[in-house]
């Protein structure tokens, strides 16, 4: 049930679409020639039915599929640079049964045309995109790396992702993932690169593609593209802004689960080293992210402390986005004994209140100081929140964004989409909002306050530059002996506050 509430992902099959069969009587004429144009014009009729229906039945709050049909088809003609017809909200209000619907959706799409835009998966895009607008601001098209950001389990892939700058533009690498082959390589989001296997990387998009190609392993399994195996090798040369000369790399296509739990600085074995205060048993552990695994990563890493003498904990969740509603319950409770951890709320399934019980396994006597900021969201504020509201732990930091809702993925049968939806809220375990809306006030109830003199603010340029410090100093690699402005424990004003809260708490 928490699985559901919070990432329900739908890898969905045509066959689901059956609830909504075509009618030969309204299907387009057929001439041969046409044929693959009117399969196109009833697949996109068909995957569109699903999408709305999924929607009217998972989100949030009460939509009329009258009004998203209507939003879908605005942006089909959007998308083919044709008028939107003055009557088309009647015709879709006039419609009664998903037969119906179906059948104008199949017209409507044949009737704007074949334009470049809406070839290929083009027109069914542009609906969903102009659907979800109406929406709310968390809910949308999902991309292949937010999909892959989402999945669950391990990756396979060099552990990098490029920005598309266009055909001829330069390569440069826009995303590095922390525990991939080309985070050990020693590669950073703005390098460029510059050759592959000796060809420029700019004129080959086939290997611009299978550089990029990084896929969560779903049931033991994982798409990939012909050719592209572990193991399977590729030589890069880099060029950075500062470096004087070009180097090259050797990346191997590997099976690897990027990391979420993150520490202090790296051992050579590229290990973490957690201890921020060794003499004092002080561990600092960083949330990257709420990914399918993560509250177990962290057990684990907390057990092996535990063993080594562990006395106190600075838990960061700063620039967390939060992720899986279970994993950050699971989080929580680790820490927590019997009491109440959220309560939340969805169309679906109602109101469910979530309690952690005690048990052996958990950790319930290390102090804990919880350092968040303006950029902890969602899951991470929930874990925040339950330890503040049940005494477990002092919140030091900045106030957090707000974000209380919870997003649900429906899977679509075409590769690399899906759809994002709003599909219900959490409350702290006191019962008071965590959510800011749109006309929420300063002094209202919502995010996650620092407690009584634990309020360390930045100023929006310290925050960027040390959220970059923090993304340096995850990627360095463990044999690197590159000096870093973090490997300064007072860089960070924020991480030096909590740390101080933490001795006085284990004196």
């Amino acid at each position: 049930m928490r699985g559901l509430l919070a990432f329900l992902l739908l890898l969905s099959g045509v066959g689901l679409l059956r609830a909504a069969p075509v009618n030969p009587d309204i299907q387009p004429e057929r001439r041969p020639e046409d044929a693959g144009q009117a399969a196109e014009e009833i697949n996109y009729a068909q995957l569109l039915l699903f999408a709305l229906n999924e929607v009217e039945r998972g989100y949030a709050r009460p939509v009329a599929r009258a009004d998203l049909a209507h939003a879908a088809l605005t942006g089909l003609y959007e998308a083919a640079r044709l008028p939107v017809p003055s009557a088309l909200r009647a015709e879709v209000a006039k419609v009664k049964s998903n037969e119906e619907l179906l059948g104008l959706l199949i017209r409507i799409r044949r009737d704007v045309g074949n334009a470049e835009p809406l070839q290929g998966t083009g027109a069914l895009l542009a609906s969903l995109r102009a659907m979800t607008r109406i929406l709310d601001p968390h809910s949308g098209l999902l991309t292949s790396e937010e999909l892959r950001r989402g999945g669950s389990g391990p990756a396979q892939g060099f552990g990098l992702d490029i920005e598309e700058n266009g055909e001829n533009a330069p390569v440069l690498i826009k995303e590095v993932a922390p525990g991939g082959p080309a985070q050990k390589a020693g590669l950073r989001p703005g390098d460029e690169i510059t050759h592959v296997n000796g060809r420029p990387a700019q004129e080959d998009l086939l290997v611009r593609v299978r550089l990029r190609a990084q896929v969560p392993i779903l049931d033991g399994t994982s798409a990939t593209l012909v050719g592209d195996e572990p193991g399977d090798g590729v030589t890069l040369t880099v060029r950075r802004a500062g470096v004087q000369e070009p180097w090259q790399v050797k990346l191997e296509r590997q099976t690897f689960r990027p990391e979420t739990v993150l520490g202090v600085i790296r051992h050579d074995n590229n290990a973490w080293d957690y201890w921020i205060d060794r003499r004092r048993k002080i561990a600092h552990v960083r949330i990257a992210g709420l990914a399918s695994g993560t509250a177990m990563e962290l057990r684990q890493v907390v057990a092996g402390l535990k063993d080594e003498g562990l006395r106190g904990i600075l838990l960061d969740l700063r620039w967390c986005p939060g992720g899986f509603l279970n994993e950050a319950l699971d989080v929580a409770q680790l820490f927590l004994g019997e009491c109440t951890v959220a309560s939340v709320k969805s169309r679906l399934q109602g109101e469910d209140t979530y309690r952690s019980v005690r048990d052996e396994s958990k950790v319930l006597d290390v102090p804990l100081v919880v350092l968040v900021n303006a950029e902890t969201s969602g899951g991470a504020e929930l874990i925040a929140a339950a330890l503040q509201d049940n005494g477990r732990a002092r919140i030091a930091g900045q106030r957090t964004r707000g974000k209380a809702s919870i997003q649900t993925t429906v899977g679509l049968p075409v590769p690399s989409t899906g759809l994002k939806l709003t599909s219900g809220t959490f409350l702290r375990p006191s019962g008071k909002n965590l959510h800011r809306f749109p006309d929420s006030k300063p002094g209202d109830d919502w995010g996650v306050r620092p407690d009584p003199g634990l309020e360390v603010r930045t100023s929006a340029a310290l925050s960027r530059q040390l959220k970059e410090w923090w993304l340096l100093q995850t990627l360095r690699p463990g044999p690197s002996r590159e000096v870093l402005p973090l490997d300064d424990p007072h860089a960070d004003p924020q991480r030096h506050a909590a740390l101080q809260a933490l001795v006085e708490l284990i004196k």
